[in-house]
């Protein structure tokens, strides 16, 4: 931009001189024309209105366009930090949220696994009175209600998870709500008519998953591993039943879910 400016000055004194001497030897003879120059460089007359308000034009856009072009490049660098800072300020209020859901997640799998375990013990007399692989009798029989606190903690942390992560939280929601959805069914049946022992054996080892899974999430909720865990295997049945004190149906159960689950090919039950 310095040297279009510089150009454009030379540019317009170099007009301004040389019409001077045309106007001049039009005017006069040469000799006549030598001799005014030699006198009027001294005082710089041929320097004409035109000439002079031309060159502060120039110079003032040269300095106009150069403050413009400070002011926008510092008002880019005000947008960068301001957007920088909020920026650091949604990602350290973002983690502040994520690590308190993690660290109220243990309480939050505590009720889950305290309700599966209530069910689970329903089942477990359930299956204590079965004849001939049928509950003998009807009867009214109410579960155990939805831990729904436990439910909305998880929805804030899904919300506030990764992309990877909330796949496991989401599908055991899933697995809660299927449950219910299946305890609902068995409590109409039960009312109408005796049921069979492999409907009790299957809300049975739905209470044991829902177990399962919540327990994989623990090491996460306690800061224990980087990633919550979702890989959930017979074993973990195993020790799911047990840990509900279950040992007298847990062969039964543990025989009857190689059957009621799908697995895929690395042994890791389906979600």
């Amino acid at each position: 931009m310095a040297a279009v400016a510089i150009g454009v000055i030379l540019g317009l004194l170099t007009f301004a001189v040389s019409r001077e001497v045309a106007f001049a030897f039009k005017a006069a003879p040469a000799i006549e024309v030598a001799d005014y120059a030699l006198r009027q460089v001294g005082s710089l007359r041929w320097i004409d209105t035109t000439l002079v308000t031309g060159f502060a034009a120039v110079a003032a856009a040269a300095l106009s366009i150069r403050a413009i072009r400070d002011q926008i490049a510092a008002d880019e660098r005000a947008v960068e930090r301001q957007l920088q800072f909020s920026a650091n300020a949604a990602h350290d209020d973002h983690d502040a949220r994520l690590t308190g859901a993690r660290a109220v997640l243990p309480i939050t799998l505590s009720s889950i696994c305290a309700h599966a375990e209530a069910v689970l013990a329903m089942m477990i007399d359930l299956l204590r009175e079965c004849e001939d692989e049928r509950l003998p009798q009807t009867r009214e029989l109410k579960f155990p209600e939805l831990p729904v606190e436990a439910v909305h903690h998880l929805k804030l942390v899904i919300e506030l998870s990764g992309k990877e992560d909330r796949a496991i939280y989401a599908s055991l929601v899933g697995r809660l709500q299927i449950q219910s959805s299946r305890l609902r069914g068995l409590q109409r049946e039960m009312a109408r008519a005796p049921v069979r022992q492999n409907s009790i054996e299957g809300r049975a080892l739905d209470a044991a998953e829902v177990y399962a899974r919540a327990s994989l999430l623990f090491e996460y909720g306690r800061f224990e591993s980087d990633r919550p865990n979702a890989d959930l295997r017979i074993e973990n049945l195993a020790n799911a039943l047990h840990g509900m004190d279950v040992f007298s149906h847990d062969n039964l159960l543990l025989k009857r879910a190689k059957t009621y689950f799908q697995f895929r090919e690395d042994g890791v039950i389906e979600a």
